[in-house]
């Protein structure tokens, strides 16, 4: 997890809340999804990671870490964060 998830956790529970539907304006529910979001990705890219070692190696299995860090990072922007 790192830095980020931690940190997103803070933002997320000190006030700025994702643009959610109407009916779905639990400030509490966006770091429950994030705590759900984080679960799912840890099990199912474990999985993907042991794929693509045995496939590709070890080296194709970092790059694709790094490409889906740097994806992440430049998708960033997209939430649309309003503070509260």
């Amino acid at each position: 997890m790192g830095m980020p998830f931690p940190t997103g956790l803070r933002a997320l529970a000190a006030g700025p809340v994702l643009d959610v539907p109407s009916g779905a304006s639990d400030e509490d529910n966006a770091v429950e999804w994030a705590w759900a979001m984080n679960a799912a990705a840890s099990v199912l890219g474990s999985v993907l990671a042991i794929v693509i070692a045995i496939q590709f190696g070890l080296n194709v299995t970092l790059a694709c870490g790094v490409a889906a860090y740097l994806l992440a990072l430049l998708l960033l922007p997209t939430l649309h964060l309003q503070h509260a």
